[in-house]
């Protein structure tokens, strides 16, 4: 989920060089750049990966809906990159439909995936799931970021009582949260504010 995100080409990039034996990665993707068409149709020269892609707005819940009943039998295992961005907004300026967006991307979209796919896993006795929280959700976060804060934390949440769940079912669920880092993620952000963080 987010698999256009630079860190989910990472990820793909990764698979297709260290992968020998079979794996299919399902692809969901909001957006098809040359880059991502690229890295995707170089998978195709291993002859132990496929990569099946699926665009798919994450906010759209009927949307996710359906590619969730496509994948409904293949017991895929989740790994969420998504979010919608990083933007400053001070509190005096939220807007709801932004929050909800960020929400549904970065948080309703993995818990409604995960509730349909960690029973199936758990019935298997073995599963793998995660995802890409960030460091604001640790100690103290920036100002003017409320929103994505908010989102990545319920997503955090979520992550620890799915942990509890499962834990006994052979199931390892993860978050990790990474600092940030410099990728298109920060193109809504002045170059100031990325100095001074990386200082």
């Amino acid at each position: 989920m987010g698999a256009s995100s630079e860190l989910g080409m990472r990820m793909i990039g990764k698979l297709n060089n260290e992968c020998n034996e079979n794996a299919i990665i399902h692809a969901w993707y909001r957006t098809m750049t040359e880059e991502f068409r690229s890295l995707c149709e170089g998978c195709n020269d291993n002859p132990n990966l496929t990569v099946i892609l699926r665009q798919l707005d994450l906010a759209d819940s009927r949307a996710v809906e359906a590619a969730i009943e496509d994948y409904r039998n293949q017991g895929i295992c989740p790994t969420h990159f998504a979010a919608s961005g990083f933007e400053y907004m001070k509190i005096k300026k939220w807007n709801e439909e932004v929050a909800r967006r960020d929400m549904d991307i970065a948080y309703f979209s993995f818990a409604r995936v995960c509730s349909e796919f960690l029973p199936m896993m758990a019935k298997k006795g073995y599963g793998r799931v995660v995802a890409v929280l960030s460091s604001y959700t640790l100690g103290t976060p920036p100002k003017f970021m409320s929103n994505y804060v908010a989102a990545k934390s319920a997503l955090w949440g979520y992550i620890k009582g799915a942990a509890i769940e499962y834990a006994d079912c052979g199931l390892c669920i993860n978050g990790i949260s990474p600092g940030m880092m410099e990728t298109k993620f920060l193109s809504n952000l002045s170059s100031k504010i990325i100095e001074m963080t990386a200082a």
